[in-house]
């Protein structure tokens, strides 16, 4: 005989019984819950980082989420790719840089005023992600030969040595392809050993890693001053960071490691139901671009220390946070998915005629 379920009782009962998180839904159609609602908290703190960074407040919090944001970014990128049949993903993420990184020039050039570089080899803030999930899955079949022990090795190995060479910096942003390789190829292996989502159903687990996100939190605050913004930006070399080789070697290791140990921390300690926030996940890409590019006219145009001049700094947490929302719709989403997916039929070939 099934036994009687017992009512859930606490926080968790309470939202389950107002149904602004229901822990009993886990998928809804074919998409992950407990994914989306990690994507949800990752492309809201990387709005919130970009917003304190840019204006210089809650300095200790933005070191801390870089730590992991970028990271757990193109972990949950790797954990839903595929070696197979991705030249269409790969041809619609070139595409949807390419049309970005044009945008980004014009309304720099044309509407701000500045005298930025007109390049498509050097990605515009915050577009280097693109070039980096466009190398990822064009590499991802020939990564997936190799023992992944070997692999791990040899792509840490990589993004330590990368920071030595001087030559290695923002050109195709190569210094973060190599530097965050590691971070992608753990997303692909956490789905295909089903790890994540074996962890992710302990829920003393979940607790334990809440809690450590939050001591991680005071520690990084606490340590703040000793901490570069540059070691976690992974975007120049040691030299051009003012460390000599082993100095940066260090650096980098303790990201590597640190880093590590965050995404998989706050990963896990995401609840797995649905939430009224869930949605919002589903649509993460388009909001990143977006933002990035309202950000960037912002800066370009002074306006950051205006709008903190009429709110608080928590303020600016509110308005990102709102801004996630805003920009979070279908009808934004819809083309972007599309062309990251291949799924313009006029635009290839039929397969009677390759």
């Amino acid at each position: 005989m099934n036994e009687e379920k017992k009512p859930v009782n606490g926080l968790m009962g309470f939202l389950a019984r107002t149904k602004i998180y229901d822990s009993s839904i886990q998928m809804e159609g074919r998409r992950n819950c407990y994914i989306d609602n990690a994507r949800f908290l990752m492309i809201t703190l990387v709005v919130i980082t970009h917003f304190t960074q840019t204006t210089g407040v809650f300095t200790g919090l933005w070191k801390y989420v870089y730590f992991f944001h970028m990271p757990a970014f193109l972990f949950l990128s790797g954990y839903f790719a595929k070696p197979q049949r991705n030249a269409k993903k790969c041809m619609g993420i070139l595409m949807l840089y390419c049309i970005s990184q044009v945008l980004f020039i014009f309304v720099e050039r044309v509407f701000l005023g500045t005298d930025c570089k007109i390049s498509l080899f050097y990605p515009k803030f915050g577009l280097w992600y693109l070039v980096a999930i466009f190398f990822y899955l064009l590499l991802l079949p020939l990564m997936d030969l190799i023992k992944p022990w070997i692999l791990f090795a040899g792509l840490y190995a990589l993004g330590l040595i990368m920071g030595i060479d001087r030559s290695v910096g923002e050109f195709m942003s190569l210094s973060r392809i190599f530097v965050f390789a590691p971070f992608y190829m753990m997303g692909y292996y956490a789905n295909k050993t089903k790890v994540l989502e074996r962890l992710s159903q302990k829920m003393w687990l979940q607790n334990v890693c809440r809690a450590v996100a939050v001591l991680a939190l005071i520690a990084v605050v606490y340590l703040q001053d000793g901490i570069r913004g540059q070691v976690l930006t992974s975007k120049r070399s040691y030299d051009a960071m003012n460390l000599t080789n082993p100095e940066g070697l260090l650096h980098r290791a303790g990201f590597y490691i640190i880093g590590t140990l965050l995404v998989w921390v706050i990963l896990l300690a995401v609840p797995r139901g649905k939430a009224f926030f869930t949605r919002v996940g589903t649509n993460c890409v388009t909001i990143y671009l977006i933002h990035i590019l309202l950000v960037d006219i912002l800066i370009n145009t002074g306006a950051f220390p205006v709008i903190q001049s009429y709110v608080t700094k928590w303020g600016l947490i509110v308005l990102a946070v709102l801004l996630v929302f805003v920009l979070s719709p279908d009808f934004l989403a819809k083309p972007l998915n599309r062309l990251m997916k291949g799924e313009y039929p006029w635009l290839y070939k039929k397969e009677t005629e390759q």
